[in-house]
């Protein structure tokens, strides 16, 4: 998650509170936290894509497609990625930890903290106040989280080690190489 010296900012809780990254890293870790603002924030509202602007995308182009023809039709990706607005954010994927589940660096992550997290989803959680995307194991009361690449160690937490489930990862958004 870390690029040198470049600010990150993950999200915002209201117009006060907030998650960024800090950096430069220490060494390989990246250390994240929760800041107070002296000033107001602007919150991002995914239903105010509907309301201000374009909300639609659209591959065809009107001059060359008849799109009545082939049954093409206009994608809200508001409507299709996104259940929860105002519990919903973006968040970048970095690494190669959960390649074999569908999520590779870069990809944009729709991460959705009103929905409860269940056996098998994968998460977005925070240990020790860093941000991890991995399977969410549930088994006899202890949790593990699954890294979906062999290369990668799963993550059990210790006794008495704070792990939190931020959120549920309920679509990955791929950026394609041009």
């Amino acid at each position: 998650m870390n690029v040198e010296r470049a600010p990150a900012f993950y999200a915002a809780f209201d117009n006060k509170t907030a998650i960024a990254e800090v950096r430069p890293s220490r060494g390989s870790r990246v250390v994240v936290g929760g800041f107070t603002t002296t000033r107001k924030l602007k919150i991002f509202d995914f239903t105010s894509l509907a309301k201000n602007s374009a909300p639609y995308f659209s591959i065809w182009s009107e001059d060359f497609v008849d799109r009545s023809r082939i049954g093409a039709k206009r994608i809200d990706l508001t409507a299709q990625l996104v259940q929860h607005p105002q519990a919903t954010c973006l968040v970048r994927a970095r690494g190669d930890s959960m390649r074999d589940a569908g999520i590779f660096d870069g990809d944009v992550l729709v991460v959705d903290k009103a929905v409860t997290a269940k056996n098998g989803h994968v998460v977005v959680a925070v240990i020790d106040g860093e941000f991890v995307c991995k399977q969410l194991q549930l088994r006899a009361g202890r949790m593990k989280l699954k890294a979906a690449n062999p290369s990668y160690p799963d993550i059990v937490p210790k006794d008495g080690q704070v792990v939190e489930v931020w959120g549920v990862v309920t679509a990955s958004i791929k950026t394609m190489p041009v």
